[in-house]
């Protein structure tokens, strides 16, 4: 059974709309998202951060003071992790990377939502004219038949009327 498609309204821009998206961008960008990978499971990313790795524990407290001073906060969504000879923590990149990676995202979103709305109000249009297109089709086509039922009819008449005279004739 064929699927029917119906048009539907043209998608207009909304700047709520687009701030929404925006919101939406940056929770995942400070936040973080689950990442699933094809073939081996997925993991966490963590695009606002960066991980370091120190040797001893150290050095490991000595950079996260420095850098929560500098304005670097610790993520602390993420334990540090600890093994032998091995310490990492994960830390919130400098503000000024942070914002231009924002802005970034700002740009994609908004190109996403333009782009979102051209392809739907194209596919909208190409949907609405092959609709008119048909319809037309289809009036062309009950046209024609009407024009051929009434040239039958016609031609069925005139055979009566031969035949009728055929038969008075012999009579």
């Amino acid at each position: 059974m064929k699927e029917v498609k119906h048009v539907k309204s043209p998608m207009i821009f909304s700047s709520s709309e687009l701030a929404q998206r925006k919101e939406a961008a940056k929770n995942r960008y400070m936040e973080g998202y689950y990442q699933s990978y094809q073939y081996a499971g997925g993991g966490f990313v963590y695009p606002a951060t960066q991980q370091q790795s120190f040797v001893s524990c150290e050095e490991l407290v000595d950079f996260a003071i420095e850098k929560a001073l500098a304005g670097q906060p610790r993520f602390k969504e993420e334990p540090m992790q600890v093994g032998i000879g091995f310490y990492s923590i994960r830390i919130y990149k400098p503000q000024h990377e942070i914002n231009t990676d924002l802005e970034a995202l700002y740009q994609e979103a908004e190109q996403a939502y333009r782009k979102e709305i051209e392809d739907h109000n194209e596919a909208m249009k190409a949907l609405l004219a092959e609709q008119l297109l048909n319809a037309e089709i289809a009036k062309e086509e009950r046209k024609e038949q009407e024009r051929l039922a009434k040239m039958k009819a016609k031609a069925e008449a005139e055979a009566n009327d031969y035949y009728n005279a055929l038969i008075k004739e012999q009579n």
